[in-house]
């Protein structure tokens, strides 16, 4: 189904109803209204419609909002609660509901991840997947990442992208990433069959192969070109542009560890123990790690502070620890099983205290954890 398509099949069967000639463009209108959208505008700038998602909570919620949408539409008011009434009905018959583009984005990061796509980095905390968006789900959570974006949802996104909408563009680069092209002998064949050369059987096949791989590329670094343009600070991070850092930075919330990393990757040394405090003091024992160990080395004070706060959040950061993990460093998985190696993280070697001073570090450590609740 096209967005055409949606639009007139909502057009014809909300006429059936009313009696009364129906525009093609207040379809659009009602339809974002009963997914508790002011306008189509305003949808298009957050949100997706797509197959298999249905929200009956969401829709019974939003009667009212379909029902003044019509009525400011011009409509009359007797005929209001009926329409109403017949588009949550099309909606439940068609298993149409919606996905928000920063959930969609969520769903891509983590298939990015599990490809291994490292050109994909970014910051968890501005996109999460709820729970409510897997639970719309017919298909259940597998079938989800199996197939995120059908036809409806992509024409979604490129016309949102078209419009200038950086999260859309965003998304589509980010599904069009995935494997290299690792075809034996692809870009061999290619360049042969570039030369005018003409290939038959596997060499075509792998000269073809990679030629689609190569659009793809292209479209995807388009896509994440212009989302970059247009001040996705994800992109930006992709590109290695230092400017998503205020970007980031201005974010209402922001993940302070997150933002430690990025002051590292670029450099911003004074910005880095910054925003590591303020992981420190939310409660992050990694980060009162590298305090300890870089910014507050020569502030005995300060780097017991940390030590005693760990100890109130249930970590020792004196004692000495051994993780399983794989051969590549990562935790180890008994699911996936192999080899298991032992990494030896020494414990934090300080010396002692003061009384007074010692006294003075417990308190301060005290009224973090107090803070942290």
């Amino acid at each position: 189904m096209t967005i055409k398509e949606l639009a007139y099949s909502v057009q014809q069967h909300l006429q059936a109803f009313t009696a009364e000639p129906l525009k093609r463009a207040h379809a659009y209108e009602l339809l974002s209204a009963a997914f508790g959208y002011k306008s189509y505008a305003a949808f298009g700038v957050d949100a997706i419609f797509a197959e298999g998602f249905l929200d009956p909570e969401r829709l019974a919620s939003a009667k009212v909002s379909v029902e003044q949408r019509f009525i400011g539409l011009g409509y009359r008011q007797a005929t209001a609660d009926t329409v109403a009434l017949a588009l949550a009905e099309f909606l439940g018959q068609n298993q149409i509901g919606i996905k928000r583009i920063s959930e969609l984005i969520a769903v891509l990061h983590q298939i990015a991840s599990d490809y291994g796509d490292e050109g994909f980095e970014y910051e968890e905390e501005r996109y999460q997947l709820s729970s409510e968006l897997v639970d719309s789900f017919a298909g259940g959570r597998e079938l989800l990442f199996e197939n995120p974006i059908g036809a409806l949802e992509l024409e979604c996104l490129e016309s949102a992208a078209d419009k200038g909408v950086a999260q859309a563009h965003y998304a589509l680069a980010l599904s069009l990433g995935g494997p290299r092209d690792n075809s034996d002998g692809g870009g061999y064949w290619y360049s042969v069959q570039q030369q005018g050369q003409v290939l038959q059987g596997v060499e075509k096949e792998w000269a073809d192969g990679h030629a689609a791989w190569l659009l793809q590329r292209k479209k995807r670094e388009y896509h994440l070109d212009e989302a970059a343009r247009l001040g996705e600070p994800n992109a930006l991070l992709a590109l290695n542009d230092p400017t998503c850092f205020e970007l980031f930075a201005a974010s209402t919330d922001i993940n302070p560890a997150f933002m430690a990393n990025l002051a590292h990757r670029f450099h911003r040394w004074n910005e880095e123990e910054r925003w590591l405090t303020v992981a420190a003091e939310a409660g992050n024992t990694k980060a009162m790690c590298e305090l300890i160990e870089g910014y507050h080395s020569q502030n005995l004070q300060t780097c017991w502070k940390w030590v005693y706060l760990a100890a109130l959040l249930g970590e020792d950061l004196t004692a000495d620890k051994h993780v399983a993990i794989h051969e590549n460093g990562s935790p180890y998985d008994d699911d996936v099983g192999g080899t298991i190696f032992v990494h030896e993280n020494y414990g934090i070697e300080l010396d002692p205290l003061e009384g007074n001073l010692d006294r003075l570090a417990r308190e301060a450590a005290q009224e973090i954890f107090s803070r942290i609740g």
